[in-house]
């Protein structure tokens, strides 16, 4: 199999069902020969509405003589576990797009990657995508082809750094199966968990990124919008968290490339990463200034004396 788009689902059947009805339509316009050469997998969280999606794909399948799987959890196991389960469940295709399930190809897409795909498949690593709306530096795309993904990183650090922010959605990757490393993505969700207590962030990009940089094969910028976000539904805010994760991830990059924080290029599309910034300056100010209040009311109750016993009985000192 040359390419599976893999799909994490949990819930959400409107948005999920059209998304599947166009990728069908999609693969259904295309030759036979290259039909055979694409399949579409389903990795369902377990949701309520899983027996829906198994009908719908079913149907979808035979209409439209295309390769539909649908799988489900046992249980559910997470967001970023399942999409890593995307990245990794299908070794025996050259090539995994993990597509969200509110993330719309645009008409005319499939068919344009699969040729890209068969012309460049002994030296291609990795087709990064975009979406509608957001705006490529136009250094970047002169030279669509990069040797690795090292050469691209360190270019886009001093064009665009934020484009290496915005191609962490899911699906703006089209990677070679093999070298996503599960271990690294894992590492990565625990780290999440452990720092900020919850496990939303780009556990796949810590995974993909780190076997694209261990190997020096070329990767490609897709010059057309492939994928439309604007018909997302807003059905989740993950406010400020969202600017720490961005800020954690950012920084493991440039440590990969060797590359230090201020020698990046500071532009308006830096603008997720200064949020990033200025929020963890917030909280440490917010920290502190808890700390001066609690202080006051000690130096209120037990005096400055007392307050410099406590402190030193803390540091461990007579």
């Amino acid at each position: 199999m040359l390419l599976s788009i893999n799909i994490p689902t949990y819930e959400r059947f409107q948005s999920f069902s059209s998304v599947i009805y166009e990728l069908a339509l999609e693969l259904a316009s295309l030759e036979s020969s290259i039909k055979e050469l694409v399949q579409i997998v389903i990795f369902d969280n377990n949701s309520i509405c899983y027996l829906e999606k198994e009908r719908l794909c079913k149907k979808l399948e035979n209409q439209f003589q295309i390769n539909i799987n649908i799988k489900k959890n046992s249980y559910n196991i997470g967001g970023d576990n399942n999409i890593q389960k995307c990245c990794i469940a299908t070794p025996d295709s050259d090539f995994t797009w993990v597509l969200g399930d509110d993330d719309h190809v645009v008409a005319g897409s499939i068919g344009c990657i699969i040729n890209l795909l068969r012309s460049n498949q002994d030296d291609l690593d990795l087709i990064i995508v975009s979406g509608i709306g957001y705006e490529i530096h136009p250094e970047l795309l002169k030279n669509k082809h990069y040797d690795s993904y090292y050469d691209l990183a360190k270019k886009a650090v001093k064009l665009q750094p934020h484009f290496l922010i915005a191609h962490t959605l899911i699906s703006c990757n089209i990677f070679r199966t093999c070298r996503y490393v599960e271990s690294e993505g894992s590492y990565y969700i625990e780290s999440l968990r452990c720092r900020y207590g919850h496990f939303m962030g780009f556990s796949h990009m810590r995974g993909l990124v780190s076997g694209l940089l261990r190997n020096n094969k070329r990767v490609f910028i897709f010059p057309r919008n492939i994928i439309d976000t604007g018909q997302r539904e807003n059905d989740c805010d993950f406010g400020e968290q969202i600017f720490e994760v961005y800020y954690f991830y950012f920084l493991w990059l440039l440590t990969e490339i060797g590359i230090r924080l201020d020698q990046v290029k500071i532009d308006k599309s830096m603008y997720w990463l200064s949020r990033g910034i200025h929020f963890k300056l917030f909280l440490f100010g917010k920290r502190l200034s808890i700390k001066d209040r609690l202080k006051k009311v000690l130096i209120q109750i037990v005096g400055v004396e007392g307050f410099a016993k406590i402190r030193r009985k803390l540091k461990g000192k007579p």
